[in-house]
């Protein structure tokens, strides 16, 4: 792998199309590529954009079943190499008398099989176990992927029957009852650049930041161009950021976040059961564990009252085979990890993939300290932590490599000890106050001075 000769650089290996009218290398008209990940979304998916002078769209004959081989990394690292299916061509655009720009959009090859499988079968299983079973499998009863798969152990049994459903259909229905070894029930199945992922956010937490990146005052381009180049330092810095939400209390409290009242109607014993569900935030782990977003209301205390229809049995007819004691509490954790969200831009990084844990550090806006001259105590501990990669997006151009990241996290960190800290500096600043009157405060010379000046005026 060759060095980095500047943060943002890219080696694009490969770009070329595959069908039946043979193979096409198109690295050198591709003035674009962009590609996208997202742990809501089950596919890898991206664009490439041409700049073609030798008219290659006709030459390609394009039948609807060409494929697109990608190979690109950043310097030094991972990248992406993959074979990808495309889905669409399209926005051709003229640039100039004798080129025209339009795009390509791929996607990975298991998004076909979801388009052309359909499932129909009783299931009875883990559910990890039946999702990694969907999942290997060949169309059409699953997305036919032999890489590399993680999943994280549920540790209950499912019986259900999948009516013509797509595969995608049925391991969501899966994530929606799955509950791990922590009795929390808030799995996830994504596609990233490492695989295929069916895991819960407490997974996803576990990991170490995989990038630690800064949020300051920093120069990416020093006047002294000849000083030498630390590019670890480029690639710790944030180039735009944007905040778009720190919280969302109304919001929070309609999913159930603090806690809530979940009603539903037994068919069998012909009865309504009410559960209540209590504010579990001691009881979950944290991105951030040192200190509680906010405090539960006391006067919220069943703010989010959802009713969730029947009580449905499985086929044995002795247990609840619905969702619904896991259902609300489902749906508070995802609304908790959506209330705090950060977007920015980064140097492009091939190794950052959606799921992946970073950290960072944002500078307060506030002076320096002016008796040490330092930024001592100047981390802003309310956007400043961990964050999960919700969605990511690599973008390459013929300038430069960026990546895109969409960041939410459940928790702040903790600055209850340093706001106390603030305010102990802050009362010794202040000035003593004098509750005397203002002849009471004057020395016996300046009195005896107001004294003659009165006197004067007066005769």
């Amino acid at each position: 792998m060759s060095a980095p000769r500047f943060a943002g650089d890219v080696d694009v290996n490969k770009v070329a199309i595959v069908g039946a009218s043979g193979y096409f290398d198109i690295t050198k008209i591709t003035i674009g590529i962009d590609v996208y990940e997202n742990i809501f979304f089950p596919f890898v998916r991206g664009i490439i954009t041409i700049n073609d002078a030798q008219d290659t769209l006709n030459l390609i004959n394009f039948k609807e079943r060409e494929y697109l081989e990608l190979d690109f990394n950043t310097p030094d690292k991972k990248g992406y190499k993959s074979t990808y299916y495309i889905y669409k061509v399209s926005d051709r655009v003229k640039s100039t008398d004798k080129s025209v720009i339009y795009r390509i959009y791929f996607t990975h090859i298991s998004a076909i099989s979801e388009l052309v499988s359909k499932i129909s079968q009783n299931f009875n299983d883990k559910h990890h176990i039946i999702a990694e079973k969907i999942i290997k499998a060949a169309a059409p009863r699953g997305l036919e992927y032999s890489d590399k798969i993680e999943v994280e152990e549920s540790v209950k049994n499912i019986q259900f029957v999948a009516g013509n459903w797509t595969p995608t259909q049925t391991i969501y229905y899966l994530t929606k009852y799955a509950v791990n070894a922590k009795n929390n029930p808030a799995y996830l199945f994504y596609q990233n650049n490492e695989g295929y992922h069916f895991k819960s956010f407490d997974k996803l937490i576990e990991q170490e930041p995989k990038e630690k990146y800064k949020y300051d005052n920093y120069d990416h381009a020093p006047e002294n161009s000849c000083a030498l180049k630390n590019f670890d330092e480029h690639y710790k810095r944030i180039l735009t950021i944007n905040f778009p939400q720190l919280f969302n209390f109304s919001y929070e409290s309609m999913m159930g976040v603090f806690s809530a009242l979940s009603m539903h109607y037994d068919n069998v014993k012909k009865q309504y059961v009410a559960t209540k569900i209590d504010d579990n935030w001691n009881k979950v782990d944290h991105l951030n564990p040192e200190q509680k977003i906010v405090e539960v209301p006391k006067k919220n205390e069943h703010a989010s009252h959802q009713t969730h229809g029947q009580i449905e049995y499985g086929f044995n007819d002795q247990e609840d085979n619905t969702n619904i004691p896991t259902k609300q509490e489902r749906e508070a954790i995802f609304a908790r990890y959506a209330r705090s969200k950060i977007s920015m831009s980064v140097f492009g990084n091939s190794e950052l993939y959606a799921g992946n844990v970073v950290e960072l550090e944002v500078i307060k806006h506030k002076p320096l300290d002016e008796s040490t001259g330092t930024s001592e105590g100047m981390i802003d501990k309310t956007y400043s932590g961990k964050y999960i990669i919700s969605s990511i997006g690599h973008h390459i151009d013929k300038e430069n490599y960026e990546t895109h990241l969409e960041l939410i996290r459940d928790s702040f960190l903790d600055n209850e000890e340093e706001k106390k800290e603030e305010k102990k500096d802050d009362t010794k600043k202040e000035k003593p106050t004098d509750d005397r009157n203002f002849s009471d405060r004057l020395d016996e010379n300046e009195r005896k001075a107001r004294d003659d000046a009165i006197n004067r005026a007066l005769s």
